[in-house]
């Protein structure tokens, strides 16, 4: 493994300002002490169904409608009516929908493929290595986080006056367990690394090959491999925001998570080299909602059908 880190190609606050709007995609998650309910897409809220719906399947794999199935039904019933099609249609961006109504309740009696996130390092890794290192990212991270972000309940606390990058980083360079799973010099490599995040990330950025325009979708796609970790991060840079102030909890946790990204192309880069590269112009593609033309139609039915078929969980 080598374990020099490149100087920057992109410039820090350009991947600094990515970084923010990935950490901003995030929805926060409140404390059970707050009972707090969270719309899932807050961090979506300035894009249109069609984009939500690329960004999501892009970085998650996550639908954010119901199956055609269930839009299927509605219409065999009569629940949603040609006239709430029609109204759907000429509401819908012209680059984006079918030909005509026809065309649309087509696509509708089509079930549509489920969406694939793009796979990370770790999961080509994974593919070549039969190691189940997503699996064990989670599991070492979580292991960590769950002592540094303590509210008073672990028997044994994480040592506090340090961020949460340069305090995984001391914890990290102890931690033996990627080696035994075969990712030898991982501790070294922490070692390495800056002690900074910001300069942890651009360092990655640089020696994972990624270019401007691939590194939002991939940094939102980071932060989701990290479940309520990152969540919980949101929830406290949502509450310092609110006192005027700022919390980098966030923008750590994704350091982290590339510096497992970085060490483990670094391992295994001769054998996912190709399929990363692919992987790395996915992320780049300027405007991926095309692709879904049909489902999006299809899910644009009217605010006065959605409310007639209440019977079922809505669409966002």
């Amino acid at each position: 493994m080598s374990h020099a880190f490149q100087a920057s190609e992109i410039g820090s606050q350009l991947v600094k300002d990515k970084a923010d709007r990935a950490a901003r995609a995030i929805p926060p998650l409140w404390p059970l002490a707050s009972s707090v309910a969270v719309n899932p897409f807050l961090g979506q809220t300035e894009e249109c169904l069609a984009q939500a719906g690329a960004r999501l399947a892009r970085v998650a794999g996550a639908p954010v409608t119901m199956p055609r199935g269930w839009y299927r039904d509605k219409i065999l019933a009569g629940v949603i009516s040609d006239e709430d099609l029609s109204d759907a249609w000429s509401k819908a961006p012209k680059a984006l929908r079918p030909t005509d109504i026809l065309s649309l309740k087509a696509a509708a009696a089509q079930d549509a493929p489920n969406p694939r996130a793009l796979p990370t390092v770790a999961d080509l890794a994974a593919g070549v290595s039969g190691v189940d290192w997503p699996g064990l990212i989670a599991e070492r991270l979580g292991a960590w986080a769950a002592g540094y972000f303590d509210a008073g309940q672990a028997l044994w606390a994480a040592p506090r006056g340090k961020t949460a990058f340069a305090a995984w980083r001391a914890a990290a360079m102890h931690d033996l367990t990627p080696e035994i799973a075969g990712l030898s010099g991982f501790a070294l490599h922490v070692s390495e690394a800056p002690n900074d995040a910001a300069s942890a990330i651009a360092g990655a950025v640089n020696r994972l090959g990624l270019g401007e325009a691939a590194l939002e979708t991939y940094f939102h796609q980071m932060l989701m491999t990290l479940g309520g970790w990152a969540q919980y991060a949101r929830y406290k840079l949502w509450q310092a925001e609110l006192g005027g102030g700022t919390d980098e909890a966030i923008t750590d946790l994704l350091a982290i998570r590339l510096t497992w990204e970085e060490a483990l192309f670094a391992r295994y880069e001769a054998q996912i080299s190709t399929a990363w590269a692919q992987t790395r112009a996915r992320h780049a593609e300027p405007d991926p909602c095309g692709r879904a033309n049909e489902p999006v139609a299809v899910s644009a039915v009217s605010a006065d059908s959605e409310a007639r078929a209440s019977d079922g969980p809505q669409a966002v």
